[in-house]
């Protein structure tokens, strides 16, 4: 009886957690009686309470290794299934307008396109260095222009791409088909996606993803020269995309250590991953001057910020609280939400009462999601409006292999429930985020082109008051607004006579309202 009650008294706290975030998604809108404002904290301990329960819920490896995969047609019509259904999913937000920082991108890679050398040879003045993002944006420039569709499309791409090497990557570390699907299904949907797929400075951790992802499948698929060489390239391509890509010697020593095979032969095959990872940086600290990264307040660089309680509060709390519930809270969800987060919340806690799980498998995940979230670990403090969930791009593979490892252990019934009740939820959360993002960028350009029609001429002097840097959790004018407006100006009309360019942003409506200048 004492062995087992840690385990029913995390249920307990599990069941009670959710049972207050469905509450707050049904009822909230309504002023409920819930005081549950912002659920972090039950979302938290939820999260929490999930991963306990899914670690003290395992069981021994069987003793036999797994066989190495074989690829059939099944194994395309998966892939093809994830990559239409992804397709599908975001087909609205291609046709979303640019965002905040994606005007200064863009204005950026124009620059890039008419020089490389800069950009190559050189650290970012905002202290990172991520030459081949960059390359790549001005590489789109001369197809995509001002575009947002075309950008949006170029973005989704590489998210499909990533969600098929997840696929590749389930299976090459012994999962079986079905799971190895419900992992790449997840990855495409999570709730979280919005910031990394529809805004276009999401391209960093796109690519960033999609090289670390495919050196580790590399490096799975055969252990010839040729798979190692570029296994070494993909990381290399990585690292110099964005940083993140720093975590991809810790995942490799992940799947290592997972492989019966004696150390000496496990530390050569380390070695020059990460003698060339350390090369990297040293490039990076020397053109950047120092680790660069984004500053606090006082001047210092946020690598050196962290705290014990900051990093315990992100992964023991934070982190799972975002994973398990992707959702914007700015935005108030609706019924169909409520409803989804219910059958999730109810499915989860009767597996966890249920299934167990076999233990090597599931700690591989679990340490590819830790030592993926170790690169932006200062920043993982995400809110409950989801601003920074980009970081959780690559962090979000091992969350994905996780539940694919622990529904792979249920029996055919419970299976198809927890898998069907996980997707079907991120599906409405996605929705709901989206939805944010659509709303955004309808104003992002409905406030520029307002603001273009006025100031038509050069020594036009533009005052809007009250602009927002964040709408509904969305980036909104936090940058960008100088750079917008020139792209929407269109020189060729009159000036129109008598219009102020002096603006005022209505909450209560969320629209730009016209001032004028009071008489003499």
């Amino acid at each position: 009886m004492t062995v087992r009650l840690p385990f029913w008294s995390l249920l307990f706290v599990l069941v009670v957690s959710g049972s207050l975030i469905v509450a707050r998604a049904l009822v909230g809108p309504l002023e409920s009686p819930v005081h549950v404002r912002s659920p972090l904290n039950v979302e938290s301990f939820f999260g929490l309470s999930a991963v306990l329960l899914l670690l003290m819920g395992t069981r021994a490896a069987p003793s036999a290794g797994k066989p190495e995969p074989v690829y059939t047609r099944t194994d395309a019509l998966a892939i093809a299934v994830v990559v239409l259904s992804t397709a599908a999913v975001f087909w609205r937000s291609t046709r979303f307008y640019f965002l905040s920082d994606d005007f200064l991108i863009l204005r950026h890679a124009l620059e890039i396109h008419r020089s490389y050398r800069h950009v190559l040879t050189t650290g970012g003045g905002d202290g990172f260095y991520r030459p081949l993002t960059y390359v790549s944006l001005a590489w789109t420039v001369p197809w995509a222009s001002h575009d947002p569709e075309r950008w949006h499309w170029v973005g989704l791409t590489i998210h499909m791409l990533n969600s098929c090497l997840v696929f590749l990557l389930a299976r090459g570390i012994g999962m079986a088909r079905l799971t190895a699907w419900f992992a790449s299904a997840l990855f495409a949907v999570h709730g979280s996606r919005p910031e990394t797929v529809v805004w276009i400075t999401g391209r960093f951790d796109l690519l960033a993803t999609f090289f670390v992802l495919l050196g580790l499948v590399l490096f799975l698929r055969s252990d010839a020269p040729i798979y190692r060489c570029a296994s070494i390239a993909s990381m290399l391509l990585g690292l110099f995309c964005k940083e993140s890509a720093y975590a991809f010697p810790l995942m490799l020593a992940v799947l290592v250590l997972y492989r019966p095979e004696p150390w000496r032969k496990r530390a050569l095959t380390l070695a020059p991953y990460f003698l060339l990872t350390a090369g990297a940086f040293l490039l990076r600290w020397i053109l950047v001057g120092g680790i660069g990264g984004y500053l606090t307040k006082q001047g210092q660089a946020q690598a050196f910020s962290l705290s014990i309680a900051s990093v315990s509060k992100t992964l023991a709390l934070r982190l799972w609280a975002v994973l398990f519930f992707p959702i914007d809270w700015a935005l108030e969800p609706g019924l169909l939400l409520g409803a989804a987060t219910l059958v999730f919340v109810a499915i989860m806690a009767l597996a966890l009462a249920k299934i167990r799980t076999e233990r090597g498998t599931l700690l591989v995940s679990f340490g590819l999601l830790l030592t993926a979230a170790l690169p932006p670990l200062q920043q993982l403090l995400i809110g409950a409006d989801l601003q920074k969930a980009r970081l959780l791009y690559l962090p979000s593979v091992g969350f994905a292999l996780l539940l694919a490892a622990f529904a792979s252990a249920a029996k055919p019934a419970l299976r198809w429930a927890f898998m069907l009740a996980v997707l079907g939820f991120n599906l409405v959360a996605l929705e709901h985020n989206l939805t944010a993002w659509e709303r955004a960028s309808q104003k992002t350009k409905s406030v520029c082109r307002a603001v273009a029609a006025c100031a038509t001429g050069p020594s036009d002097q533009i005052t809007i008051l009250g602009l927002p840097g964040i709408l509904n959790g969305v980036y909104f004018f936090a940058n960008g607004l100088s750079a917008c407006i020139d792209m929407e100006r269109q020189p060729n009309l009159p000036a129109p006579s008598g219009q102020p360019c002096s603006f005022r942003w209505d909450e209560k409506t969320e629209d730009l309202k016209p001032v004028r200048a009071s008489g003499p």
